[in-house]
């Protein structure tokens, strides 16, 4: 249910390196008929805090840098300081699709950018992903039941491959 939602995303985000389809997760969660908005919210909130470890990797690594590095992150230190309602909203959008986050959230640590000014955009980014996802999946097993049960298979198969792929 919204446990193991949660968990799912938790962990998936987690990851830094390999990235875990959890997608698939909240869309077979959602078809069991749960409630899509409380389903995506709290993995939405799951998946936020997990990519916080991608943040903590560059907060605590920074101290491992090159010299030649940390100039290349003082000049973008400077572009957040002038544009940080534009540093929002693209944490937002990263948030709020499947590319891969971490290289943006990692060097946001080695800047000691705010933890909560990283966390908030991006997990809403995440809520907004995971609700429609799950409403996706909710509704999608509604679709499944109208199509009957000769051709089922054949339309979760294609909703999973579909649910994947976002």
């Amino acid at each position: 249910g919204y446990v193991g939602g949660f968990i799912a995303a938790f962990l998936a985000n987690l990851s830094i390196v390999i990235p875990v389809p959890y997608t698939v997760v909240i869309v077979l969660i959602a078809a069991t008929g749960i409630n899509p908005l409380v389903l995506g919210i709290v993995s939405g909130i799951g998946a936020g805090i997990g990519e916080s470890s991608s943040y903590f990797l560059g907060y605590f690594g920074q101290a491992l840098t090159k010299d030649i590095y940390k100039r290349n992150l003082a000049v973008l230190r400077r572009l957040i300081a002038k544009k940080r309602w534009y540093v929002y909203l693209i944490l937002f959008l990263i948030g709020a699709t499947p590319i891969p986050d971490d290289i943006f959230i990692v060097p946001l640590g080695f800047l000691r950018y705010g933890f909560w000014q990283m966390l908030l955009p991006v997990a809403l980014g995440k809520m907004i992903i995971t609700i429609l996802l799950s409403v996706f999946g909710r509704y999608s097993n509604v679709a499944m039941a109208l199509v009957g049960s000769n051709q089922s298979g054949l339309t979760s198969n294609t909703l999973t491959l579909v649910a994947s792929v976002l």
